[in-house]
């Protein structure tokens, strides 16, 4: 069993951040023999030297990087660092990080990864991932070499944000002391774990005549054909572009593709963003699309968003045996729900138990499972444009 407490603080003083998350840690949490820290904070706080002061203190393991805004049950902000402590007798938690991510990926997890997989001395369960932000790399091709590595158990996890739009240059993957450029930082759950998964991606939207089609021509994250047109072709028939118009900034649209592949062990729709449709009417997208899939538009309402987050995070709240929880949601939900940045983390605090230890933060793309069979078998999935909970 895991025991869990989320600890938080705005102090980017090492001395008083560190004494404030000792204190809350020693009312909350009684340690057992394993035991490590999930962290999501602004760069600030790195910087600052509060993660390498915690842990030279405490000891205890970290893992995480990141993020441009964080909760807890407690507080939700920007300049906050959040921590999920998780502790147990029978799970035990194996961090660690990749060398040498941004030459060779699949190299780097295949060395780290399947070297910690291998020398488990318990079954590994769960795979948690923070991933850098590589935008020539689409996370589907990080899901295959986390595969590769350790198999088809459930992978989640987050692509780091940091406030430096729009390359986020400042993106650091946290690994105990140590603060990683362009390096995957996990932890490895092994043992009697049994984690539950919930994603809430968008609405199909009803307002564009036609909004179904097939993808006839792709490769890799590029879609040159719509139902035999080319994607551009499409998109002006059904009135989403202007004739004749590139769109060479089609992320300012927000406009969500939900993507269903036939004849998949699991055919539950995911989500990818557009990002550029070119000259020659070819549309490329954040993530890997695939010939024969499905298409439709998702909605790119600020209602529909927060409904289907109020949904998700409701049915987790129902969810029985539960001892903590992890939420990443996608940057681009909180560009269409508008002014208010902490709405969505708002509403997941106004939803969850403030009894349920938890973090929640703002992602740059998701990895979660859309599916887990009896043997711990995931369908796992990177996502865009989405909400993903993981429970403990």
């Amino acid at each position: 069993m895991i025991k869990a407490a989320s600890l938080f603080t705005f102090e980017a003083d090492e001395d008083l951040a560190c004494k404030e998350l000792k204190e809350q840690l020693s009312e909350k949490l009684t340690l057992k023999k394993n035991t490590v820290g999930i962290v999501q904070c602004n760069h600030e706080f790195i910087e600052a030297g509060v993660i390498k002061r915690f842990y030279e203190e405490t000891g205890i393991p970290l893992c995480g990087g990141t993020t441009i805004a964080t909760a807890t049950s407690s507080e939700a902000s920007s300049l906050i660092l959040s921590m999920l402590v998780l502790t147990s007798d029978d799970v035990d938690f194996t961090v660690s990080h990749t060398d040498g991510f941004a030459g060779d990926y699949q190299g780097a997890i295949k060395r780290s990864l399947g070297a910690a997989f291998d020398n488990s001395q318990k079954k590994p369960g769960l795979a948690m991932v923070f991933l850098p932000l590589i935008e020539s790399i689409s996370g589907d091709y990080f899901v295959d070499a986390i595969e590769a590595a350790c198999g088809k158990m459930p992978i989640f996890g987050t692509t780091l944000l940091d406030d430096s739009f729009p390359d986020f240059s400042q993106c650091l993957a946290i690994y105990n002391d140590k603060a990683l450029s362009y390096e995957m930082s996990y932890v490895l759950f092994c043992g009697e774990v049994t984690p539950r998964f919930l994603v809430a991606a968008v609405p199909p939207k009803i307002d564009i005549t036609e909004s179904g089609a097939r993808i006839t021509k792709a490769k890799g994250n590029i879609v040159y054909e719509l139902n035999n047109m080319t994607a551009g072709e499409y998109m002006e028939n059904i009135g989403l572009l202007a004739k004749g118009t590139a769109f060479k900034d089609a992320l300012n649209l927000l406009l969500p593709f939900l993507v269903t592949i036939d004849g998949a062990d699991d055919t539950r729709p995911f989500v990818r963003s557009l990002l550029h449709v070119l000259a020659d009417g070819s549309a490329i997208f954040t993530g890997e699309m695939y010939e024969g899939a499905e298409v439709a538009f998702g909605s790119n309402n600020s209602d529909d968003i927060m409904a289907a987050t109020t949904e998700a995070v409701t049915l987790a709240a129902g969810e029985k045996d539960i001892n903590a929880a992890l939420i990443f949601s996608c940057i681009s939900r909180q560009l269409v729900i508008g002014f208010d940045s902490m709405k969505e983390l708002k509403q997941i605090q106004n939803i969850l138990p403030e009894s349920l230890p938890y973090i929640a933060s703002f992602s740059g793309g998701e990895f979660s499972p859309t599916s887990v069979d009896s043997e711990n078998i995931a369908q796992n999935r990177y996502h865009n444009y989405s909400l993903i909970i993981c429970l403990l």
